[in-house]
Order: structure tokens, then C-alpha cells, then sequence
């Protein structure tokens, strides 16, 4: 199967996805057995019903039963693997960003690895730099803590590590991937520079699909980037070696679905902009909803966090909307300072006196807060509108102490300055 085009899809949901439940939850009618947590149907009301609809249509759509089944096969092939085995199961789960349909198993595997003798690591020498490497990566990027000192045995007597590790391919990558989750330690520094060094060496050396696979590593590592983007480039990896077989049908299914789910919700965002009509009120304000859109999906990516998807796409948009606003050239400063004062008070008669562009941008901001306190206390029992309105006021006091010379008229200069100084 070929791959599909590029899914904007995260591995691991942020902190922030775990705040607060989005919807209620049911098992979808399709499921023959209990599905994962991606593949329940969102249930809500109001303007996401549309959306909701949608998920299930995609349920239907998809190859669903045989989907679950592969989901329970690769299940079942954690207690069949252990060792090396087992952990690279868990990585390439991992990788694939399917790991929300395996946490229980691999929450286990990692306390059983966690729970491993401290000599089985240090002293035992069939535990390669690989084995060690991955064991040590997984480990940390779970929480758990594990000494780097596990590396020691592949370092001579002057702490360098040894030549004769130079033709481990497999070992060069795992630990490069490793010595990103650095706090301090020299010996993974050393592991850092030796890895890249040895790596870029041998690159020409290698056969095509695993010079790729070196040579986006050494750009990409795994800790440090964006990890749907490494899930696209793992998962072609695996289709052009032929080495995926249930993960990576798995991860296509996945992909095929999450992308359905965040083209949809794009489109809805983009009905609210154009509904909104600040490209004709403030035509002076970036229209960008795609990029703003895609900051929301590298912070809580799946598709039962739809609505805090596309309400952190609306905030993003109005407060690059405020910035343009206080950016806009010509300003008067005494108009930028009633308009930060406005957002202090919240006071709709000092609004009136506003110049039209602000006033539309300062009601535009007022009508959505107002939204989003309504909608959480009909769904949360909680009104934050106190709190959301005291959050915007300090963003408004940087924009206008950050305002570019260029943007205040001549005759305003001298009463910026003294207002700084």
C-alpha cells in the first residue's frame, strides 16, 4: 500500500490534553470488542454534532473489525516477546504513533525493564549497545530514572568510547538517539559526538534505505522533533523495507483516519473565519488559519480532542489578530494606550471612543470570550470569564511595550520614549 500524504499526528498527547475530558463517551455500535481510546464516538451538542456525525462516518468507512484485529493481535505479541524483542516492539509503537491502543502493555513493559537488576545493564556483556541504548531512551523519556552510567562499559579507561563499536550500525543509531535525553552528563555528550561522528563516516557505505534512515536521524533525532513528522518517515521506512507487517497497517489506518478528522475540523475553522469577516474589517491581520491550526494539533493531537482543537485555533488567531492590531502602521499612541486600557477595564463605553479597526478587533475578542465562558460552564459547572479576560489584559500590555518604532507616527515619538524611560 502506498503511503498516504503527510497526517498531522502527534505520538504522545501533551500535558495539555490531559486537563480536561472533551466529550462523552460511548462505545462506537460498529465495535465487535471494547475499541481503544481513539475509537470511541464523540457525543456532544450544538454547533459539534456536525463533527461528531463525522467521526462515526469514518468509523464506518474504515476496514474497522479487521483494524481491532490487528490492534488485539499486536496485543497479544507483547507476552509472547520479551527481552530486546519486547522493547523494540515498544519503540516502534512508539515511532508509529499508535501507542494510545498499547499503554497498558507498555506501561508494564517499562516498569518490568525499570525493575531489571542494575548489573544486567552494566556488567552483562550480551546486552548490546543497542539493547542498552533503546532500554535506556525508552526509560527516560517515560520518567523513569535511569543512570547514564549504564554506558559506561562501552567506554575505555579514558572515559572515550571504544573504536570497536564503529561497525554497529544498529548500536550508532540507538545511542544517538539516546544521548538527547542529556541532564547534564558528560558521557552522553561523548555518546552525542561519537555517534555523529561514526555515523557520518559510514553513511556512503550504506545501502539506500538505511543511509536515509542515518541521514534523518543525524537531522532529525526522534526527542527533539515533531514526532508526527518521525512517524511519516518511520513508517516509510518500514514500506520500503517491507519490515512493517500489522504495525504499519495499523499506522496507515490510523493515519487515514486522524487526517479525515483534522481536514474536516479545517474546514469548519475556516467557515468561522470567513464568518468573522476581519479580512475586510482588519485587512491589515495575517489570514493564516492552517498555520495557527497546526500549532493546535502539535498540542493535542486525536480525534476526541476536536473541540479543544478548534477552540485553541480560534484563541491563536485572535491574539496574532490583537498583535496586527497594535502593529498596524500609523497608530496614534494615544489610541494604543486607550486600547490596552480598554482590555483592562473591559469597559464598552471607553471601547466606543476607539478608532473602528480597534474597536471591531476589541468586540471580535469580547464575543469569543464570552462563547468560551458560556460553553464551559454549560459543560464544566465553572465560568472563567473573570480569568480569561484577566489573561487577555497582560497580553495586550506586551503588544503595546513592543510596538515597532515604525508603526507610531512622528509626533508620538518623543511621548514613547518618555513613557519608557
Amino acid at each position: 500500500m502506498a503511503a498516504p500524504s503527510l497526517p498531522l499526528f502527534l505520538p504522545k498527547p501533551c500535558l495539555v490534553s490531559r486537563v480536561m475530558p472533551p466529550f462523552t463517551l460511548q462505545y462506537s455500535k460498529h465495535t465487535m470488542k471494547k475499541p481503544s481510546t481513539y475509537h470511541y464516538q464523540a457525543v456532544s451538542n450544538g454547533d459539534d454534532m456536525d463533527l461528531c456525525r463525522f467521526h462515526d462516518d469514518v468509523y464506518q468507512d474504515i476496514s474497522y473489525c479487521k483494524y481491532m484485529e490487528n490492534i488485539e493481535t499486536v496485543r497479544t505479541k507483547f507476552s509472547k516477546v520479551n527481552g530486546v524483542e519486547q522493547i523494540v516492539l515498544v519503540d516502534s509503537i512508539n515511532r508509529l504513533c499508535i501507542h494510545h491502543h498499547f499503554d497498558q502493555e507498555i506501561s508494564s513493559t517499562l516498569s518490568s525493564l525499570y525493575k531489571t537488576p542494575y548489573e544486567s545493564f552494566s556488567e552483562d556483556t550480551s546486552q548490546d549497545l543497542f539493547g542498552v541504548s533503546l532500554s535506556f531512551r525508552l526509560l527516560r523519556q517515560a520518567g523513569y530514572d535511569i543512570s547514564s552510567d549504564v554506558f559506561v562499559k562501552f567506554t575505555d579507561m579514558e572515559g572515550e568510547f571504544k573504536p570497536s563499536l564503529n561497525k554497529d550500525i544498529k548500536g550508532l543509531l540507538s545511542l544517538h538517539e539516546a544521548s538527547y535525553l542529556n541532564t547534564g552528563n558528560t558521557i552522553l555528550q561523548n555518546a552525542n559526538a561519537f555517534s555523529s561522528r561514526q555515523l557520518k563516516l559510514v553513511i556512503r557505505k550504506l545501502e539506500p534505505n538505511l543511509a536515509n534512515l542515518v541521514k534523518d536521524t543525524l537531522m532529525h533525532p526522534y526527542h527533539v522533533s515533531i514526532h508526527q513528522y518521525k512517524a511519516r518517515q518511520h513508517l516509510k521506512f518500514l514500506q520500503d523495507t517491507g519490515t512493517g507487517g500489522l504495525l504499519e497497517d495499523i499506522a496507515v489506518e490510523e493515519f487515514m483516519f486522524n487526517q479525515a478528522i483534522y481536514q474536516k475540523e479545517l474546514e469548519k475553522l475556516t467557515r468561522w473565519w470567513k464568518t468573522l469577516g476581519l479580512e475586510n474589517e482588519l485587512p491589515f491581520a495575517r489570514d493564516q488559519i492552517l498555520n495557527w491550526y497546526i500549532l493546535s494539533i502539535i498540542a493535542i493531537p486525536g480525534p476526541q480532542y476536536s473541540k479543544q482543537r478548534l477552540v485553541i485555533t480560534k484563541v491563536l488567531s485572535l491574539i496574532i489578530t490583537l498583535d496586527d492590531t497594535f502593529d498596524k502602521h500609523g497608530a496614534a499612541l494615544e489610541e494604543l494606550s486607550l486600547f490596552t486600557e480598554v482590555f483592562k477595564k473591559w469597559d464598552h463605553r471607553l471601547a466606543s471612543l476607539l478608532p473602528n479597526y480597534m474597536k471591531t478587533c476589541y468586540l471580535t475578542i469580547n464575543d469569543f470570550t464570552n462563547e468560551v465562558s458560556e460553553m464551559c460552564s454549560k459543560e464544566y459547572g465553572w465560568n472563567p470569564i473573570n480569568y480569561l479576560r484577566k489573561s487577555v489584559c497582560p497580553v495586550a500590555r506586551i503588544f503595546f511595550y513592543t510596538i515597532p518604532m515604525h508603526v507610531v507616527l512622528l509626533t508620538d515619538l518623543l511621548a514613547l520614549f518618555s513613557l519608557i524611560f
